[in-house]
């Protein structure tokens, strides 16, 4: 008779969770059906996607034996099978399912060429994962797959991920909550034609140091900065968007600089942290530099914040942004715009002397601003 057993299933994380027994073999039909399994191989456990073209996708791992006290896996470096057989019939594994690998100790992790997908959560709170490079073959990378425990923010991990270029797809909160204030680790490395910071990715994870994004980012996500430890941070020239919160409670920030291809900032931005039951805590910033004309139309919070803006600008910032009369705003000539190019006037294009003042009529020789950039008009 089959030993009985007792089998959770980890709900938060998708994950296989296995107390009381023994080995992969005590597991009745029942018992497969419960779990949305479909066969074991190697130690792991995989359902399948398409018997007809052999694909399947590992779904967790199955130690020889564990109990309810201790982590899913344990293993200094972990290699995903590219192939795998089960009875007489080889399958490739192409997708890391959800929670496959959550909660799991592993340091050193190997995908193989052969996985297109990484499902949500596949590798939640695995902490002591160090340097990561994923294979050019995913082109799918779904939500918090590294994320840790909004409660517990105990541990950095992974201390370097390396994105494929070819990703065409990358998930929300990828490395949210995933952050230790006495650790240190880098920003991952993101394809370099991104075009969007996806929201909360490294919401609370207590970075030190900015990375500079890629040029080609236009958009970065809701909250997808909130809660980190950086100083400084230079933001893409060519930037359209930030979202509400993105970079609310970096309480160390003391200026930041929106480039002038700016059009949108959400509300809350750049605030401090809610108190519970209190006003809004003050963040850390102290100057916010616009080299654009009224960006946008949000409200945003900028409370012990001076606000630097073009010549002429002043009162068209106050409205646009509901600005309350003891927010200090202060005007400048727009500079530090070193480059410039030669142009040709258009009737739509918008420019400024370098007062910062408004031309009425197309500019005739001279050098002027459009765009936040010095052009040349011959």
């Amino acid at each position: 008779m089959k030993k009985t057993i007792l089998l959770l299933t980890a709900l938060m994380c998708g994950s296989l969770s296995v107390m009381a027994y023994r080995t992969q073999y005590d597991v009745t039909e029942a018992d497969w059906k419960y779990l949305d399994l479909d066969f074991f191989a190697d130690n792991m456990a995989f359902k399948y996607l398409s018997k007809e073209d052999r694909t399947v996708a590992v779904s967790s791992m199955w130690p020889a034996e564990m109990d309810a006290d201790r982590w899913i896996y344990v293993a200094d470096t972990l290699v995903i099978p590219e192939k795998v057989t089960y009875e007489g019939i080889e399958y490739t594994v192409t997708t890391i399912g959800s929670g496959a690998f959550a909660r799991s100790k592993i340091k050193h992790l190997v995908i193989p060429p052969s996985v297109r997908e990484i499902k949500w959560q596949a590798f939640r709170e695995v902490y002591e994962l160090e340097e990561l490079v994923i294979p050019n073959t995913v082109k799918i990378i779904g939500d918090e797959v590294f994320a840790g425990n909004m409660y517990y923010l105990g541990s950095s991990y992974p201390k370097v991920v390396v994105f494929p270029e070819t990703v065409e797809s990358l998930g929300k909160g990828l490395f949210a909550w995933s952050g230790d204030p006495f650790d240190d680790r880098q920003m991952a490395t993101f394809p370099r034609d991104m075009k969007e910071v996806p929201e909360r990715t490294y919401s609370y994870s207590c970075l030190k140091q900015w990375k500079d994004l890629p040029e080609t980012v236009e958009v970065i996500g809701k909250e997808a900065f909130r809660g980190n430890l950086f100083k400084s941070i230079r933001l893409p020239d060519g930037l359209k968007e930030i979202h509400a919160e993105a970079f609310r409670a970096c309480d160390n920030l003391k200026s930041v600089t929106i480039p002038a291809s700016v059009t949108f900032i959400g509300k809350l931005a750049f605030s401090g942290e809610w108190g519970y039951g209190s006003p809004i805590d003050e963040c850390g910033l102290e100057t916010l530099r616009m080299l654009s004309r009224v960006p946008c139309t949000s409200e945003l919070e900028l409370k012990n914040t001076v606000l630097v803006v073009p010549m002429g600008s002043k009162e068209a910032y106050r409205k646009a942004w509901n600005l309350s009369p003891d927010v200090v705003i202060k005007e400048v000539i727009v500079t530090g715009i070193d480059d410039y190019s030669i142009d040709t006037p258009s009737a739509k294009d918008t420019y400024y002397n370098l007062q910062g003042q408004q031309l009425k009529t197309a500019p005739q020789k001279g050098i002027y601003i459009r765009n936040g950039k010095k052009v040349v008009i011959k």
